[in-house]
Parts: C-alpha cells; structure tokens; sequence
C-alpha cells in the first residue's frame, strides 16, 4: 500500500479510536491505539502529511500529533507556555516549515 493511503487509513482509525476515548481526561488513551503506533512507525516520511493535516485542523477533532511527533522526531518540543490549540498549532506548523526538511530523506 503506497504510504499517503497507508497513512490516511491509520489516520482514520486513529481518529475513530480518539472519538470513543474523548471522555478520557488522560491523553495515554487517545495514544494507546495501534493506528497511532502505526503513523509513528512510518517515521519522518509522514511530515509532510502530519503538516497537512495541522493545516486543516478543525476544533471539533483535536489529534494529539504532537506526541506523535515527539516520537518521530526526538528533538520536537512545543513551547512550554500554556496557550491556546490556535497558537499551537501555528507553532508546529512553524516549526515544521523550519525543521522538516533535515529530516526528510533525499533522492
């Protein structure tokens, strides 16, 4: 399966998985899920669609891709201010657009 559907397709299962766990106030519930080991098991590859999916980020349907991308990539921080998911998701989408590229492999 090419990597963009294999991605698309844990990212779905993820997502459904997180919509039975919202209740969780612990976010190890919504990363307790094989689709989510799955998309961190793609490895830095999947930047680029992880960015994406930030870019469309909708409230209703918060993911918690920052762990995923801590996992990914182990020098990813988020600010430790407390703000807001508006100025969070900037922030990786910031430092996605700075840092993605040493972590892509090069044809």
């Amino acid at each position: 399966m090419p990597l963009e559907e294999d991605f698309y397709q844990a990212l779905g299962e993820w997502k459904e998985h997180c919509r039975k766990n919202s209740h969780h106030s612990n976010y190890q519930f919504m990363l307790d899920c094989d689709a989510y080991r799955r998309i961190v098991a793609m490895g830095p590859v999947v930047l680029p669609l992880i960015k994406k999916e930030y870019e469309k980020f909708q409230d209703s349907m918060y993911l918690p891709f920052a762990f995923a991308l801590g996992e990914i990539i182990p020098e990813f921080r988020l600010p430790e201010s407390r703000r807001g998911l508006g100025e969070i998701q900037r922030d990786i989408i910031k430092w996605l657009d700075e840092n993605m590229s040493r972590y892509l492999p090069t044809h």
